[in-house]
């Protein structure tokens, strides 16, 4: 159970950090309580209903298990940007639209070592200000 608490802020990338702490509060409270509740119970349940009790843990983790094989992808060993394309993102864009590949190809035409400088610190900017914590 404890890694799922640790694995919520993987699940979906927030862009408001707010959005993202609170979600993770959330979801680890979720986790919490539903430990507490099967922790309470466990003595009654155990004494009325003996080791039936336990299958109200192996059936739901057995679906759990058969859903994820069949459904999540498998990513062990593939690049990050094949990962990223499987489960839709389809570029990284910087903050301002222009995507990795387009922002750090070379300029084309005559440009002054003053516009490539002014270009470099612009995106090494947007990489700091977009940087996820």
């Amino acid at each position: 159970m404890a890694g799922v608490g640790g694995r919520l802020k993987e699940v979906r990338r927030f862009h408001h950090p707010w959005l993202y702490v609170r979600c993770i509060a959330l979801g680890t409270a979720g986790i919490c309580l539903l430990s507490a509740v099967w922790l309470q119970v466990a003595p009654t349940a155990l004494e009325n209903i003996g080791w039936r009790y336990y299958l109200c843990f192996i059936i739901p983790s057995s679906i759990a298990a058969v859903l994820i094989l069949r459904y999540w992808p498998d990513t062990n060993g593939m690049p990050l940007e094949e990962a990223a394309r499987l489960f839709g993102d389809e570029d990284e864009m910087f903050g301002n639209g222009a995507s990795v590949e387009n922002r750090l190809a070379p300029p084309s035409g005559g440009t002054s070592a003053g516009e490539e400088k002014a270009v470099a610190a612009e995106v090494a900017e947007t990489n700091v200000a977009g940087a996820e914590v």
